[in-house]
């Protein structure tokens, strides 16, 4: 679904929150506020959505690569499955999200609150994350880490598959 950036924001303001597969590569969304809003499987490459309010957002299976969330509220935010490959999530808020089997390979995660976030199955190779606060993260058997990475000492928690 295209659509053009006033027209997302007038319909986001007369209360319509979904908008599943949104193409809004590259745009400029920074400082704008979209909590709650449903972005499934949307294409924002690119984007530039520093400072954003996502609290609670369905971004589940959306395309995020090179998108800048530097300082953005992510709390709650469903990222399941989404590509946030070499995104810059420095500063951000992803507390308590769902990012189950996401890719972040490569993310810049400086300064990125990741406390209770599900990364199960996440791929976080690449990242540098004894830079971020991951203190009651989730992770499983398939959470791929660099091989100097050790989760259990950063504070995460380990889930054993049902």
């Amino acid at each position: 679904m295209e659509m053009m950036l006033s027209e997302l924001m007038d319909r986001y303001q007369h209360g319509d929150r979904d908008f599943v597969g949104l193409v809004l590569g590259e745009a400029q969304l920074s400082g704008l506020a979209f909590p709650q809003v449903n972005l499934k499987r949307s294409t924002l490459r690119g984007a530039y959505l520093t400072q954003t309010n996502l609290q609670q957002a369905q971004l589940d299976e959306s395309d995020l690569r090179l998108a800048n969330l530097r300082g953005s509220d992510l709390r709650v935010a469903s990222l399941a499955s989404a590509n946030l490959r070499n995104a810059n999530l420095s500063n951000a808020s992803l507390v308590a999200a769902d990012c189950r089997n996401a890719n972040l390979v490569g993310a810049n995660v400086i300064g990125c609150d990741l406390w209770q976030a599900d990364l199960c199955g996440a791929d976080l190779r690449g990242t540098r994350l004894k830079e971020a606060r991951l203190t009651s993260a989730y992770f499983d058997r398939h959470t791929h880490f660099d091989d100097t990475f050790d989760p259990k000492s950063a504070g995460m928690q380990f889930v054993k598959a049902a």
